[in-house]
């Protein structure tokens, strides 16, 4: 339960990931000031600042989260900015003749085009999701998954560790084809 919530936690900071990839495609003034920014965010190793991490949110909950958060959300603001691009510009400029504002031509034109391919994006990027968890749960946790593996691999019990290895991959499995089935359901096109 304590993997799963704090799995849920990191995922969800990937909507509103792409949200920001959206805006700073299509509002330049947005792009100016955070595109450089998060292209070189993405270069960072997150593991390298996880001490960093302990040090500003301590070993709890918190630093967990923005474990996940340094390691994949830019990654999603990136390809959300992307494919933000790569709608055509002939829309654009339909919605705006047929008089929609700023935000109504992004949330009603831009937003249903890439949100498919936005939510494949975030269903690509959930072994970086549960990775970054292992590494945050193994490193400073008393609960979770990847503590319990940390736990039983001090006491070599391969007996144990590989069905929770197992069970990781089968709900990773659950987890994609449940994303999977709610974006052809959402999406039929």
């Amino acid at each position: 339960l304590a993997s799963g919530k704090r799995f849920l936690w990191g995922l969800g900071l990937l909507f509103p990931a792409a949200i920001i990839g959206m805006h700073m495609a299509l509002f330049p003034y947005i792009g100016t000031v955070f595109l450089r920014f998060i292209l070189f965010f993405d270069k960072i190793i997150a593991l390298s600042v996880l001490p960093i991490l302990f040090i500003a949110f301590g070993i709890d909950e918190l630093s967990k989260i923005m474990l996940i958060a340094i390691g994949v959300t830019p990654t999603v603001i990136l390809d959300a900015f992307n494919l933000t691009k790569g709608v055509p510009p002939e829309q654009i400029v339909k919605g705006f003749t047929l008089g929609a504002g700023d935000f109504t031509v992004a949330y009603m034109v831009v937003l249903r085009q890439i949100w498919p391919r936005v939510l494949n994006s975030i269903r690509l990027n959930l072994k970086p999701v549960a990775l970054f968890l292992f590494s945050g749960e193994m490193i400073a946790s008393t609960d979770g998954l990847a503590y319990r593996i940390a736990l039983l691999r001090r006491n070599l019990s391969m007996d144990v560790i590989i069905p929770y290895v197992l069970w990781v991959a089968l709900l990773l499995f659950l987890v994609d084809f449940g994303m999977r089935l709610l974006n052809k359901r959402l999406h039929p096109w």
